[in-house]
């Protein structure tokens, strides 16, 4: 679980403030930089095949980009709190994309 907080915090802070100014244009380039710098932080930090890591990064992006603010938030109280986000919908389908590799 501490691997989700160091990883999910961070992005869904980026969610949040990307999707506020975001166009509908905009909407893709955003998602792709998004997924881009995920990718290359989860390489960065664990040493996960580019594969696994875009996977994994594919998997949490679209998962949150469905998520409500009030939902992001949620999970953001949950993980500081060093509550299981697992007892939360959206929470078990961040957990079901894994964990790099």
């Amino acid at each position: 679980m501490n691997f989700i907080s160091k990883k999910v915090l961070p992005l869904l802070a980026l969610v949040a403030s990307a999707t506020i100014f975001a166009t509908p244009a905009q909407a893709l380039d955003i998602k792709q930089e998004l997924n881009n710098q995920c990718i290359k932080s989860i390489q960065t930090q664990s040493g996960a095949s580019n594969s696994s890591a875009k996977n994994y990064c594919s998997c949490r992006i679209n998962v949150m980009e469905k998520m409500t603010y009030g939902q992001m938030w949620e999970i953001q109280e949950y993980l500081q709190s060093g509550k299981d986000i697992s007892k939360l919908a959206q929470g078990k389908k961040l957990i079901q994309c894994g964990e790099p590799k």
